[in-house]
């Protein structure tokens, strides 16, 4: 959008309002900045990949969390992310909105986005759903 000559302000809207995955690896940064897209941009992508904005996403089930050895689990950005968002306690009720891998993608009760991993310490009840 910014080589569309769009300003800052549409463009920061534009992420603000809209169900965004940005990609925000370290090389996709680089990418960015040489393309000259704002560090104001650039900073709302970073932000919005780890929002806790509403998703459109329709819930797949709804699963409780079991932590085998741990009290809490990460939830995670993106699989395999380093940083975690938040932790999800043992019993926690999670809606399932994909599952790939290794991985199940969920919102939690505050509407929370993010990934478990399932291995190796996390468990899930089916509560609902298919």
């Amino acid at each position: 959008m910014t080589s569309a000559g769009l300003s800052s302000e549409i463009i920061l809207a534009k992420i603000a309002s809209s169900p965004c995955e940005f990609d925000t690896s370290t090389e996709s940064l680089k990418s960015l900045k040489a393309a000259k897209v704002p560090n104001t941009v650039i900073l709302a992508m970073v932000k919005a990949a780890t929002s806790d904005r509403p998703t459109t996403e329709t819930p797949q089930a709804v699963l409780r969390v079991n932590c085998q050895s741990l009290s809490k689990v990460p939830l995670l950005p993106a699989p395999g992310d380093p940083r975690f968002i938040k932790q999800v306690g043992y019993g926690t009720d999670v809606y399932v909105l994909s599952e790939q891998d290794l991985w199940i993608k969920v919102r939690t009760v505050d509407g929370t986005i993010g990934f478990l991993s399932t291995v190796p310490w996390v468990t899930t009840v089916l509560l609902s759903g298919a």
